[in-house]
């Protein structure tokens, strides 16, 4: 039942502030880079790049855009609706990460406006359903799902689910086919975004079970639903097209180990909404042994959230919203096992958050009854705290790259995350630091093909080749998506290229360009491929092709000239040269001297 609103604030106000705070908290996070998963989600993605047909993006697997060209890599994940919406932001931002961010923290801002007016729906007044959403939008356990681009599923799933749970919650109310329709619509799309709406349903029979007064009989209530059901097998039905497969792929973990270890995921889960401090990148995988200290604590915990659960079984709103909790924890549980390489992690939490906004908006209630001012006080000092640790979180942590794999490996001693910083070590061309950390990731994760991969292009600078290919050799037989293939077969090719094995070098580095066309560095290594074995004109031909699919580079220019320069066609070099800006040719002064000796050479042929 619904309270009868008693507004203390208006709607305008509320939602203004609202806005305003999760705005501030999340500002440093806007201006930030891509990471991790957003390279090959988003960056690399050619479904973004591209205008597609509109159902392809409905018959593509989450994370593999290369077809029968993937080399058997799977992610097992089928979120069309997310790559549509990476689309739309390419088309308004372009390929810029704090575009992509933007949208993110967008999408947060509609999903806490909207808890909002459902949490005002239970609540007397607008204070208390105000401090809940505020206190859901600024919890630091969300900033992986609204500054992690790739990590918008979490957020779409949980916006639209909210939707759908709100318009389902009305259909008791007024009559009419609206509600249904509008429910069902946004249960769709929440699937479309995420497998985690699958559990709506479930969270509708306890809504029934716990908040309706009276329930009509069974048979109406299965007949309500059926239209669920119904889109969910349609969902199935399309994901198996797309990926071939009903369920993720598997990960370790026997299921006796799965079930006892369930409780302990819960608790953690709880400790890290109740208790959040140290949050970062988990890699939490189960303990050696069956009967662990983290299985008792995980049973203790049960027991303990049970008889409270019992202690306060007349308060109705609060069994729903725990049980909508743990009903929402239960597809990252690992009872149906995923693969996912930790067992927590803090984007997964912001869905089944939602749900326990409601018990929080009982407990505010009752603190607000006993003391309204000490009531204003403690939430107020636990907003501004909760702000500012998320304020931090986006400065420090998510911000960039540097930060998150400089922070997860010195700090918390994340080895999952060494070659991430070996490869920006690289980058800020400290090879004894890329080196030092590409040795740990590899002797870490030794069947990890990226890590040595990357080492063998490290490798390729010191000029050590021989060693690079020792490297890529071993990568080769591992599994991979068809841009980390590419990488290696690119790799591979510049290795033979150092040392003079052009026959090797140019197939190898034809495959990387087949496998990955959107890669100018590619069409680079080709072109001077061909260059280098005396191929001008086809050496011509090839990096103007890149050019057209790739996009230019200084790489790509300075190749180009150089192959004209070698025909004779100094005009043409001089043409090619000009083009490039006067920043990035101060940058590279090896531009300025080819450009200088191309005009001389077209002086003195003019000259004759």
């Amino acid at each position: 039942m619904r309270y009868k609103r008693q507004r203390s604030i208006s709607y305008i106000t509320g939602s203004l502030i609202i806005l305003v705070a999760i705005t501030a908290a999340y500002m440093p996070g806007v201006s930030g880079q891509f990471i991790m998963d957003d390279h090959p989600l988003v960056k690399e993605n050619s479904y973004i790049k591209e205008v597609r047909p509109f159902c392809s993006y409905f018959l593509q697997e989450d994370g593999v855009t290369g077809g029968a060209r993937a080399g058997g890599y799977h992610t097992g994940y089928y979120r069309p609706l997310v790559n549509i919406t990476y689309f739309l932001d390419y088309k308004i931002w372009g390929m810029n990460a704090p575009g992509f961010r933007a949208t993110n923290l967008a999408l947060h801002l509609v999903t806490c406006l909207l808890l909002f007016h459902v949490l005002s729906g239970y609540c007397r007044g607008l204070i208390v359903p105000l401090a809940a959403a505020l206190l859901f939008g600024l919890h630091p356990v969300n900033t992986e799902a609204v500054s992690w681009v790739s990590s918008r599923n979490n957020i779409l799933v949980s916006m639209f689910s909210l939707a759908s749970f709100y318009f389902f919650c009305l259909q008791g109310e007024k009559k009419g086919l609206v509600y249904p329709l509008l429910s069902l619509l946004f249960f769709g799309l929440a699937l479309l975004s995420k497998e985690f709406a699958a559990m709506l349903i479930c969270i509708f029979f306890l809504y029934k079970r716990f908040r309706v007064d009276r329930i009509e009989g069974w048979q109406m209530e299965f007949r309500q639903y059926l239209p669920y059901v119904g889109v969910l097998l349609c969902y199935f039905w399309m994901r198996w097209l797309a990926i071939g497969s009903m369920l993720s792929p598997a990960g370790p973990g026997n299921m006796l180990q799965r079930i006892l270890h369930a409780p302990y995921l819960i608790v953690y889960n709880l400790r890290l909404v109740f208790f959040p401090w140290d949050l970062h990148l988990f890699k939490i995988g189960y303990p050696d042994a069956l009967l662990s200290p983290e299985t008792v604590l995980g049973w203790a915990g049960l027991v303990l959230t049970g008889a409270l659960l019992w202690r306060y079984r007349k308060e109705r709103i609060v069994l729903f919203s725990v049980l909508a909790f743990i009903t929402g924890l239960f597809p990252v549980l690992n009872i149906i096992q995923t693969s996912a390489d930790s067992l927590i992690s803090s984007r997964w939490l912001y869905f089944p958050m939602m749900f326990l906004a409601l018990s929080l908006c009982w407990f505010l209630d009752r603190m607000f009854k006993l003391s309204r001012t000490l009531a204003v006080a403690a939430t107020a000092v636990l907003i501004i705290f909760l702000g500012t640790y998320t304020f931090l979180l986006n400065r420090d942590h998510w911000h960039d790259e540097w930060s998150l794999f400089h922070r997860e490996v010195v700090k918390y001693g994340s080895l999952a995350y060494t070659g991430g910083l070996a490869e920006l070590y690289h980058q800020k061309n400290d090879y004894a630091a890329a080196n030092r950390y590409y040795i740990i990731a590899i002797r870490a994760f030794p069947y990890d093909p990226i890590n040595r991969i990357d080492y063998a292009a490290l490798l390729l600078d010191l000029k050590e080749s021989e060693k690079a290919l020792f490297h890529l050799k071993k990568a080769e037989k591992m599994k991979m998506t068809s841009k980390v293939r590419a990488d290696l077969c690119n790799n591979k090719g510049m290795a033979y290229f150092n040392l003079g094995r052009l026959d090797k070098a140019i197939p190898l580095i034809q495959k990387a360009v087949w496998l990955a066309p959107h890669t100018v560095e590619f069409w680079e290594n080709m072109g001077a491929a061909y260059g280098h074995a005396g191929d001008y004109e086809r050496s011509i031909s090839v990096l103007k092709k890149g050019r057209d699919i790739a996009g230019d580079s200084v790489g790509l220019s300075r190749n180009l000239a150089i192959s004209h320069m070698r025909l004779g066609d100094y005009g043409e070099a001089i043409s090619v040269l000009e083009k490039i800006s006067g920043r990035e040719m101060a940058q590279q002064g090896n531009i300025a001297g080819l450009l200088k000796r191309a005009r001389q050479k077209e002086a003195l042929s003019n000259a004759k």
